[in-house]
């Protein structure tokens, strides 16, 4: 990859890392009201160093699969209104935990099990982009594009969003504010008709994708969907 293009990518990146950082320390700790939330701060930390790490990582190892990660929008209006509504719910998680830590209503305590069950999420995700190289945050069809059926997608057609699956069921407990799972639980919901609108595209469009639909049968959750 040439020096230029490295460069811009390393910006766009570092741009998108800082842009979260900050969006989502803004949506949790201005409606708890002050930075002494614990549960807030341990989440962010579990959410966001794994992301640098994984950063770094491709960066000086699969620069073009980094390349692939930080590309925009979706181009098909079906997955862009479900990818609106997933952050959405996101956003609406993330502030009604830290109103939920400032009013004192809903809160629980934080078994260390979610905790493990959030970093087992994160290396399924992590495991899928080691796998697959197509793997793109916009459903499209790349150049010399394969169907990938090694690994964790012979148990499941969708391994990275079973890895964010969990994380996301994870998160309430987490952050100790039973409230947000009304926002969080959905997210999973719109995965799978995020999955549904994918599968239709890749079998129209991709080569071998519905021959491996018959080998591969569980689409999320291994023996049940």
């Amino acid at each position: 990859m040439k020096y230029m293009r490295r460069l811009k990518l390393f910006s766009k990146s570092l741009i998108l890392f800082m842009q979260g950082i900050i969006l989502f320390s803004l949506m949790l700790f201005l409606p708890a009201g002050d930075l002494d939330y614990k549960n807030g701060v341990t989440y962010l930390v579990f959410l966001f160093i794994p992301i640098l790490s994984i950063g770094i990582f491709l960066f000086f190892f699969s620069p073009s699969l980094l390349e692939i990660r930080v590309k925009g929008e979706e181009t098909q209006e079906s997955q862009r209104r479900i990818a609106r509504l997933i952050s959405a719910l996101f956003s609406f998680a993330l502030i009604s935990s830290g109103l939920s830590y400032r009013y004192s209503f809903f809160m629980i305590d934080t078994n260390p099990i979610f905790y493990f069950t959030f970093l087992f999420g994160y290396l399924i995700y992590a495991e899928s982009m080691r796998e697959n190289k197509y793997l793109s945050r916009v459903v499209e069809i790349q150049e010399d594009h394969k169907v990938i059926d090694s690994g964790l997608y012979k148990i499941v057609r969708h391994p990275m969003y079973l890895g964010f699956s969990l994380m996301v069921i994870s998160s309430p407990f987490m952050l100790g504010a039973l409230i947000s799972s009304l926002f969080f639980f959905p997210i999973v919901i719109m995965l799978a008709l995020r999955i549904k609108e994918e599968e239709r595209y890749l079998i129209k469009n991709l080569k071998g994708y519905e021959t491996y639909t018959k080998r591969t049968k569980f689409r999320l959750f291994p023996l049940l969907w």
